[in-house]
């Protein structure tokens, strides 16, 4: 089955009056489902303050980590697996 990944724009997912959004795990308002590989056309950076889980990015799996960062570049395919808190 040869399924299609979203891509999601700017505008789309936090509107054009913010360039960073700050949100709690355990009160995510998103406009997407991020535990779905999916993408976007601008660039990412995700900051975690709490670990768990893992967050894989093309074909690889990176630990999310406590403190950590993770950069993703416009148009990567990537995929949440957070643990519940």
């Amino acid at each position: 089955m040869n399924k299609e990944i979203p891509t999601y724009n700017f505008i789309q997912t936090t509107g054009k009056d913010y360039l960073a959004k700050l949100f709690s795990w355990g009160d995510v308002k998103q406009h997407y489902n991020f535990h779905e590989p999916h993408s976007h056309t601008f660039h990412e950076i995700l900051i975690f303050e709490k670990g768990g889980g893992e967050h894989l990015m093309g074909m690889t799996a990176f630990p999310v980590k406590d403190y950590s960062f993770h950069i993703l570049p416009g148009s990567y395919v990537h995929q949440l697996k957070r643990k519940p808190l």
